[in-house]
């Protein structure tokens, strides 16, 4: 006689718990000339006006002998206290997990450099992009523009783009496939002049704050090179700021061959680099 199948049964777990909600005080006293305000008082009696304790606080005369270096006592009180009873229910099911982490960055970047599917080819240098209209166009209004005008790279679902690298194109992709960079302190100059491009401001924020992490004075007329061909006015100020705050190390920088050619190529952010040092 075979045994009867056995029930699954599905378990409601519940849990309680119980326990003090506490709140922390602070209070801190601050009495400036000490000296004076003992002699004042002389042997009366104080109490903190917060916190009395119906007691002398401290010996008057061991206070005043510690704080004869500036003449300031500051008394800290703080107090732990129990606020209110908490009571919380939880409740879960055998079969309750967390969620899986989002996979959509992982996924979208597979497009990215696996290259197998899209619906119009962009054509960098030597290499060849296939990508999604509609994915470029909702994060670029430069590349919505593109698309939606009538013109012979649209007929023969190919557009060209001369003045940008192909390694750089293709990290300017993987940002807006999945708001991420790779190798972004290499490229964080060229990713800058591409993200400016085509009106990604995001990416050129990133950007910004990496050049920014590695300015030194050995770099930082490239950032305000970059600064000035792309009226970026906040780089431009935090670097000048840079150069303000090591004013010393560039008087030797002015006599090198590369500040001469600067000085000749870009006169009018020479002139600010200086007039910055003189502000130092």
């Amino acid at each position: 006689m075979s045994s009867a199948p056995t029930k699954k049964v599905r378990v409601q777990e519940s849990s309680s718990v119980t326990f003090f909600e506490r709140k922390a005080f602070k209070f801190t006293w601050t009495i400036k000339e000490f000296s004076s305000w003992t002699a004042e008082i002389g042997s009366c009696m104080q109490q903190s006006a917060v916190f009395p304790s119906g007691k002398e606080e401290s010996d008057n005369d061991f206070l005043v002998d510690k704080t004869k270096h500036d003449d300031v006592l500051i008394i800290t009180c703080e107090i732990e206290a129990k606020v209110r009873l908490v009571h919380e229910n939880n409740q879960s099911t055998n079969n309750d997990q967390p969620a899986p982490p989002s996979s959509i960055a992982d996924d979208f970047g597979a497009l990215v450099d696996g290259q197998r599917f899209g619906d119009v080819t962009v054509k960098v240098g030597d290499k060849r992009f296939r990508v999604y209209k509609g994915i470029l166009a909702s994060r670029s209004p430069v590349f919505a523009a593109m698309f939606e005008h009538t013109m012979k790279e649209k007929i023969k679902s190919v557009v060209t783009i001369v003045d940008v690298e192909p390694d750089v194109f293709h990290e300017l992709l993987r940002y807006i496939y999945t708001d991420k960079v790779q190798n972004l302190t290499a490229l964080a100059y060229q990713l800058f002049a591409a993200a400016d491009k085509y009106d990604i401001g995001t990416l050129k924020t990133l950007c910004r704050m990496s050049i920014l992490a590695n300015i030194s004075t050995e770099n930082a007329t490239d950032a305000l090179k970059c600064a000035d061909l792309h009226l970026d006015s906040e780089m431009k100020r935090h670097t000048l700021g840079f150069l303000r705050k090591n004013s010393g190390s560039l008087l030797a920088m002015t006599e090198t061959a590369g500040w001469k050619a600067f000085e000749l190529t870009f006169p009018h952010l020479a002139i600010e680099v200086l007039k910055a040092i003189v502000k130092s």
